[in-house]
């Protein structure tokens, strides 16, 4: 399962994306479900990302909710 802000383009056979957000417990729940593990590779880390304060929701509160 790939959990995504923006559907997986393009679509790659063997892979199920998720469209949800990694700072939403419900998307990480749905997408969680049925999982043996999990990688977390979520990240915000471009230079423009605006506002800045998403930097924190997803990489710092990303991870909280994955937890």
């Amino acid at each position: 399962m790939n959990l995504d802000v923006v559907p997986l383009v393009p679509e790659r056979e063997g892979v199920t994306t998720m469209v949800g957000d990694v700072t939403v417990d419900a998307d990480v729940a749905a997408a969680a479900d049925g999982c043996d593990a999990i990688v977390l590779l979520a990240a915000e880390h471009r230079d423009d990302v605006r506002p800045v304060s998403r930097y924190e929701a997803v990489n710092v509160g990303g991870a909280r909710t994955v937890a």
